[in-house]
């Protein structure tokens, strides 16, 4: 990039000396505002970057989504081997008590 009296020099040749001055220092401050063909391949990277860590964090999500779902499936079959344990135990009871009856009453 040429500087500002390098292309003040060059606009003398058809601006006033004002508007050259002017014009250099637009001229040089609209360059450095540009973006640069390395930034926007940066940019790019890292844009790239971020959707495979996006896709990554999508699957760890459904696999976490799916694992928490066998897990409550798993926790209703307890459940429901809980309750049958409960019922035997109670019908278990009754047995051990009528066998305590009748050998109560027997002795």
């Amino acid at each position: 990039m040429a500087t500002i009296p390098q292309i003040r020099t060059r606009l003398l040749e058809v601006f006033p000396e004002r508007q050259a001055d002017v014009l250099a220092h637009v001229v040089v401050e609209s360059h450095d505002d540009l973006v640069t063909q390395a930034d926007l391949h940066k940019l790019t990277g890292v844009v790239s970057d971020l959707a495979s860590v996006v896709t990554d964090l999508a699957e760890s999500q459904k696999e976490l989504a799916e694992a928490q779902k066998r897990t409550e499936d798993r926790v209703e079959e307890l459940a429901e081997a809980q309750r049958g344990t409960e019922l035997a135990v109670a019908d278990l009871a009754k047995q051990v008590g009528g066998l305590a009856n009748s050998l109560g009453g027997a002795a």
